[in-house]
């Protein structure tokens, strides 16, 4: 089904100015790690080649919320802000849950550019009813607490991307630029760290590379089928090539490293390898995954091995966050190999 996004009635208000006080992550990055893995405007931002005008304030919330009339407030709080998606579900509707899945995808590639409300329309009728939706799955867009008709049904993925496009367009437009922090302030129940895992983590989280290298590594040799240990040490890996590749963790040092694989052949394998590093870095997942699926199709032997072997440990790395996005790029692996 087509889209339905109508945004007359936002166009017709005046700018809001979006003046939300800036609040910290919550979450402990690595010194070194997080000069390389410096965090940029959108998803998209490495790729439109520069930064966006606009100054981003940073706003307190989750990039996903279920949603109850308890809370509903201040989700049109958030709306003020930046846009946000309400997606309204039901158990007993098969599409509700891959809408659900496709936008929770979406709102993790957009790194809080928006936050999508998930809202259960049985368990929250009142909520359901407030938005007028009376069958399922439907999605509504809320600007500055007006909300927008945008899906009714499950659309294509390219129907969705550009009624995602417009939306976010528009918001930009009226100044609505804020990025969410991704901070929940409600206390998740973190499970205890493994003793043999401490000294990589504390390395880790002290900026200290080789020294979390050398403790995962020491883990995995003495028990070769860690998986976790292998993460950690994918990601220490990872940081290590991005401060040698972007030392400032910058956009522009990024599109420099991205540039030079552009105008390198595929079958080169090392300026794809580093480009791959770079978009990942940047939230470009996706993209990265994409550009070394086509170097393994170019390549063979050593260097489709060498491809190949980057391109599981990324997979590793973002499996947690974007199980769709991998899926989807082992499948495009499995047809070129096979």
């Amino acid at each position: 089904m087509a889209p339905i996004v109508d945004l007359s009635q936002f166009a017709q208000k005046q700018p809001h100015a979006s003046g939300a006080a800036a609040h910290g992550s919550g979450r402990s990055v690595p010194a070194g790690a997080a000069r390389a893995t410096a965090s940029v405007p959108s998803a998209s931002a490495l790729a439109a080649g520069g930064e966006s005008g606009a100054s981003s304030a940073v706003v307190h919330g989750p990039w996903v919320l279920a949603v109850t009339k308890e809370n509903l407030q201040n989700v049109l709080s958030t709306s003020m802000q930046l846009p946000v998606v309400a997606v309204f579900h039901s158990a007993h509707s098969p599409n509700s849950g891959t809408l659900v899945e496709l936008f929770t995808e979406l709102a993790h590639r957009e790194q809080g550019r928006f936050q999508l409300a998930t809202i259960d329309a049985e368990a929250q009728r009142e909520v359901a009813t407030a938005f007028g939706v009376t069958a399922v799955p439907a999605a509504v867009a809320i600007l500055q607490g007006q909300p927008i008709p945008l899906f009714q049904g499950l659309p294509e993925e390219a129907a969705m991307a550009s009624a995602m496009e417009q939306l976010l367009a528009a918001a930009a437009q009226y100044g609505m630029v804020g990025v969410l922090d991704g901070v929940s302030d409600t206390p998740e129940e973190q499970p205890a760290v493994p003793p043999r895992y401490q000294a990589g983590l504390d390395a880790l989280a002290a900026g200290d590379l080789e020294g979390a290298y050398a403790a995962f590594m020491q883990v995995l040799k003495e028990n070769p089928g860690d998986d976790a240990a292998k993460r950690y040490l994918h990601q220490v890996e990872l940081y290590q090539r991005l401060a040698q590749l972007n030392p400032e963790g910058t956009p522009n040092g990024g599109q420099a490293v991205v540039a030079a694989a552009a105008n390198a052949p595929l079958a080169q394998v090392q300026p794809q390898l580093n480009a791959a590093d770079i978009e990942f870095a940047f939230g470009q997942q996706e993209s990265a995954f994409r550009r070394l699926i086509a170097a393994v199709s170019a390549t063979e032997g050593t260097d489709r091995d060498t491809v190949r072997t980057r391109l599981l440990e990324l997979f590793d790395l973002a499996n947690e966050s974007n199980p769709e996005g991998v899926k989807r790029a082992r499948k495009a692996l499995t047809n070129v190999l096979f």
